[in-house]
This record gives structure tokens, sequence and C-alpha cells, in this order.
């Protein structure tokens, strides 16, 4: 910043200063709206009239607080660039946002757009105008470059355990063994222009690299002996890429999952009380489709009779509760092809109807949605 003429140094429609970090909130503000319009830069330490004085005693862990705030209060979560710099001697914190590919962004539940050297609640029409425009978009998410991702946040295990599943489904048709692993993943697309997609982290994340950029893309799991119990027997939080803990989460739940003689005439045969299938499909379906935008985790809840799976983001515009076994839409694109890829699904727009399949063969009631709602889905099993 010390080429920049003291002229250029003022607060305008794509920059803004904030004395400290009390006026985060305020900056939060600024953010959406910078995200809404042109994109902007905040700096913290800096006086409205342009004075530097700096911010004393801050640290990495504030720069991750500061992030955290941000995504966990911004919908759909915006993921902005923050750093220290130095300027005439004092420590500043710089906070960047690129104008969004998003139509729409809010800060605590409210839209908010830059005019001038300000910031101000959207108009309700010009709101509801981008959001119908949100809704009308062929968006995938899971494909979004998530800013200031690096490839070392990847795991090695994670990329060692895809490189296994493609060679094993065949459903890849390069030769993996002459790829390095940052070109595997651009063949993949897991890797856009350099950057690191949602669909990289959500599948082949480290836990730090995903507690930086995707908290709450983690599964956490309960197990209760009645669905009255106010405490679980048994929990685990999974973190990190999918690929990683795939076969841990699969573990726990058919550790519960109890085997039961059924007679058949003067012979007994042994089934299992839950359909596996159906559970893998219910989970997986639960990484492909939930919202990566909701400051939400996805929660499986296990009891002896009965299974559920909670999982943030409602159905998609056109899918509802009457049509779920005709309509198939897919919110995350290059998670779901990944999958199909590791032949984690069988093929696209199948996942409900096979597990009503299921169920309804056995003699079970049909998969339940009808606690679902506008920001989450509830599956429930029996």
């Amino acid at each position: 910043m010390d080429n920049l003429l003291e002229s250029d140094w003022h607060e305008s429609e794509t920059m803004e200063f904030k004395e400290s970090l009390s006026e985060k909130e305020d900056a939060g503000v600024d953010l959406c709206a910078f995200a809404n319009k042109s994109g902007g830069t905040i700096f913290f330490g800096v006086k409205n009239n342009g004075e530097c004085i700096g911010i004393q005693n801050a640290n990495e862990k504030t720069l991750r607080d500061l992030a955290q705030l941000y995504r966990d209060r911004t919908q759909p979560v915006i993921y902005p660039t923050i750093t220290f710099e130095n300027r005439n001697g004092k420590t500043l914190i710089k906070v960047e946002v690129q104008k969004s590919d998003t139509p729409y962004h809010v800060f605590k539940h409210i839209p908010y757009i830059r005019t001038g050297s300000s910031s101000s609640h959207m108009r309700q029409e010009e709101y509801r105008r981008r959001l119908l425009s949100l809704e009308s978009l062929n968006f995938d998410y899971s494909a979004k470059i998530v800013p200031g991702a690096e490839f070392d946040e990847l795991s090695g295990d994670a990329i060692r355990e895809l490189r296994r599943l493609l060679i094993r489904s065949r459903r890849f048709s390069q030769d993996i063994s002459q790829l390095n692993d940052f070109d595997l993943l651009k063949h993949l697309q897991l890797i856009q222009n350099n950057g690191i997609t949602v669909a990289a982290l959500v599948l082949l994340g480290t836990e730090a690299g995903l507690a930086r950029t995707l908290p709450y893309a983690e599964v956490r799991y309960g197990f209760k002996l009645s669905e009255e119990e106010v405490r679980n027997q048994d929990m685990a939080v999974f973190k990190g890429g999918y690929l990683l803990y795939y076969n841990g989460l699969w573990e726990k739940i058919n550790s519960r999952n109890i085997t039961l003689s059924i007679p058949h005439g003067l012979f007994l045969s042994e089934k299992k009380a839950f359909e596996e299938d159906t559970i893998r499909e219910a989970v997986n379906n639960a990484i492909m489709h939930r919202d990566y935008q909701s400051a939400e985790s996805i929660f499986v809840f296990q009891y002896p009779t009965s299974f559920e799976i909670k999982s943030p983001g409602g159905f998609m515009e056109g899918v509802d509760l009457e049509n779920i076994l005709n309509e198939s839409k897919v919110r995350n694109k290059l998670i779901a092809d990944i999958l199909f890829r590791c032949e984690f699904v069988e093929q696209f727009g199948t996942g409900v109807n096979l597990m009503f399949k299921n169920q309804l063969s056995l003699g079970k009631t049909p998969p339940d949605y009808s606690d679902s709602d506008h920001h989450r889905v509830d599956l429930r099993l029996d």
C-alpha cells in the first residue's frame, strides 16, 4: 500500500476504513454490500479521514476469528481474503472481497448494497429480483472456487484414496498413473483455473483446511436407545474430506445395526435391522445435496428401530414431497460427478427411488421426508 498516493487513500465505493476490531459487525455490513456490488476492501486500524493508527496485539487467530464471523453471519457464505498489511509503520488488517458471482448476499439476514462511500439496505424490489435470479440459475455451488484455498489444504491420504477408487471403478478414462496429483484434480475439474473448488475441499480437504474454509462441512453422529432420551449413548464428529472418513462413518453406523433372526417356516434367516444399501444411499445423498453455504452440519441420528438424517438446505426448486420420486435435481453436480466416478452411486437421479424400492420390498414403511422444510431435508427410515 505504500505505493498509493495519499489522494487515493480515502473511503469510496470500493474502500472502507474501520478504526478498531470493535467495528467488525459494521464491517460485515460493508463486506456484504461490496460483494453485492463491485467488490471492495476494508482496512481495520484506519480512521475515517485516512489516518493510520494500526491494530495492536493482533495475530493469526485474530484473522481466523474474523473470517469465521463473516462465514457464520453471511448467506450465501462470503469467503473474504483477510491479511495483515503494513502502512506507514502501522499494522493494519486488510479484508478483501470480490464482486460475487452469486446474485445476492445477506449479513445477519439483511441484504446490503454499496452506494458511493456508504453501505445501505438493498431496496426490497432489488432484493426480490436478485432472489428470483438466484433461483433460476443452474448454478453448481460445489464447482465454485474458494478464495485463498491452497493445494496443501487437500489431504494426500484423501487423494490416494481417490486414486484407488477411480482405478477400481474404471469410470475415469485417463491413465491415472501418468498424472500427478495436481493434474489429476484438474482433469476431474476439482481444480479450475488453478483454484481449489468447494468439491475438492469437501471430498479431499484436511481438517485444518476445512476448518478455515468450510467449517460446517462435517457429519455429526449420535446414537440413542430411544428418541425420548436427551443424551447420546454414543457420538462422533467426522471432519475433513469425505474420502478420509466415509469408511469410519459407515463402521460407526454398522456397529449399531443389529442382526435379527427372522423365522421362515422351520428355518431362521439373519437380517440386518437397517437395509445397508438404503443407509449408504441416504448418507451419500446428504453429502451430494446439502447446502454448503449453510452454517449447519449434517446430523445422523441412529436409534434401535429408526434412523434419521438432517441435511442443511431444503428441496431444490421444483422438487417437493409430491414429486420427489419423479423429479431429480442435483445441488452440487461436481461432488455428485466425483462420487459417481468413485462408484459411491450407480447413476444420477435414482437414489430416492432405490431407497423407496428397498424399504417397500422388505415390508418396511417408505422413506419419510415429511419433516423437511425450506431450510433442511429431514429423512427418516424405519
